[in-house]
């Protein structure tokens, strides 16, 4: 095995270049969730792996989202077909929805249709949590936070996760 890390609180590990598995602990089990090629991916993981991104966004988990960013651009070349996340939570899917979104933007995609139906969050949420207490970056948030996210009240500086 090269290497084993945890993100949002699934495993990764790599046997070689080629093959890879991912699981988690329930308890003191460990359940495997793909086991294979790099190609082992499916929708329900991709969808998974969304709902992680926004999950790690809201709770400024900087860091860890930028793994996981890196991981889901690699992992899904095609953002259009990303399925929309199994939550009801309106921040995670206003989130998910204002990423992927972002990430087709800035790639030249089209974004799944799903994001058309989230719409903003009643108030603001900052993506970049600092913007609490720094007046001007808060400032700066408002302004120019992108516009996949602007529109769901999702606010975080211009190049938020630009060099994931």
């Amino acid at each position: 095995m090269s290497s084993v890390w945890k993100v949002c609180g699934v495993w990764e590990g790599r046997v070689d270049i080629h093959y890879r598995f991912t699981f988690h602990y329930e308890g003191d089990t460990v359940v495997f969730r793909n086991i294979g090629h790099h190609d082992i991916l499916d929708k329900k993981t991709v969808a998974v792996k969304i709902k992680q991104l926004a999950q790690c966004a809201l709770r400024a988990d900087d860091l860890t989202l930028r793994i996981l960013v890196q991981e889901f651009l690699r992992d899904t070349p095609i953002l259009k077909d990303v399925p929309r996340p199994q939550t009801k939570n309106r921040r995670v899917l206003a989130v998910a929805a204002g990423l992927l979104e972002l990430f087709a933007l800035r790639s030249g995609q089209a974004a799944p249709e799903w994001t058309q139906s989230i719409g903003a969050l009643p108030g603001p949420v900052f993506l970049a949590h600092e913007a609490a207490r720094m007046k001007r970056l808060r400032q700066l948030c408002l302004d120019e936070s992108p516009e996949p996210l602007k529109k769901r009240n999702l606010y975080a500086t211009p190049n938020y996760l630009l060099f994931a």
